[in-house]
């Protein structure tokens, strides 16, 4: 599908071009999620259609990318998102003209999918007639140069709920794909409690294959047994925590202070 202007051509395409990824690494505003490897990872772990939108100028330098997935509920219908499974979305680029551009390119081919609604999850407003949904924040914590300083950043309420952790003397282990069964271990058993569905356990691992410099996994455990788990991602000198979870077992013990804290 192709929409051609004057000095702009959007074309959506079934998997990102070859200078995708190089675009994203220094595009301002991108996200590891905007990065080819994540946007794989829907058709590859859950048969989902891709669609990724990009934009070249008259010279055919890539100007701007959006990637978009289109996803089939019996409670939803279908519909598409940009981009599932994580918080961050949009399309990338410099121009409010170009993202304009995108969007509208995405919107075509949602309708042409038989989609019932296009969701855009960016951190700004952009121009368009779209639906705004304000209902959402994000929370971002800028890190001092040194942990003392963080500490008292802090205060004395979370310093005594880190400290009470431990009192136990858990172990706290920082890795990759050999922590991933024990992450969704706790974690899963936490989402099912919850009546959340829960994603399998081979997304994960495939974040960790895919982005293995991007993502990381920490748990706390105590006497062998991982009572809090985190999956972290790391782009862009911010570092998130999309998933964790502590059990029930470990809350009062608070595993999920030290999880934060660690």
């Amino acid at each position: 599908m192709d929409a051609a202007s004057e000095s702009l051509i959007v074309r959506v395409l079934e998997r990102p071009s070859p200078d995708w990824d190089s675009f994203v690494a220094v595009a301002p505003g991108a996200s590891i999620y905007h990065r080819s490897a994540w946007v794989r990872l829907a058709k590859d772990v859950f048969g989902h259609t891709v669609a990724c939108a990009e934009a070249r100028n008259a010279a055919g330098a890539l100007v701007g990318v959006l990637p978009v997935v289109r996803q089939k509920s019996l409670l939803l219908g279908t519909f598409a998102t940009s981009l599932p499974f994580c918080n961050y979305g949009g399309a990338v680029c410099a121009t409010p003209e170009v993202a304009l551009a995108l969007m509208n390119g995405a919107r075509s081919w949602a309708d042409e999918a038989g989609c019932a609604y296009l969701e855009f999850r960016d951190e700004r407003p952009l121009p368009g007639d779209w639906s705004v949904r304000t209902d959402k924040v994000t929370m971002e914590l800028s890190l001092p140069p040194t942990l003392q300083e963080l500490s008292k950043q802090l205060g004395s309420k979370l310093r005594s709920q880190v400290k009470r952790a431990d009192r136990e003397q858990p172990s706290v282990h920082i890795g990759g794909a050999e922590l991933v069964p024990q992450f969704y271990d706790v974690f899963a058993r936490n989402m099912r409690s919850l009546g959340t569905p829960v994603y399998p356990r081979r997304f994960f691992e495939a974040v960790q294959e895919s982005l293995p410099d991007q993502s990381l996994v920490i748990t706390v455990s105590r006497n062998g047994v991982v009572g809090a788990a985190g999956f972290l991602m790391i782009s862009g000198g911010r570092a998130e925590i999309p998933w964790a979870a502590c059990s029930d077992e470990a809350k009062p013990l608070a595993f999920n202070m030290k999880l934060y804290w660690e």
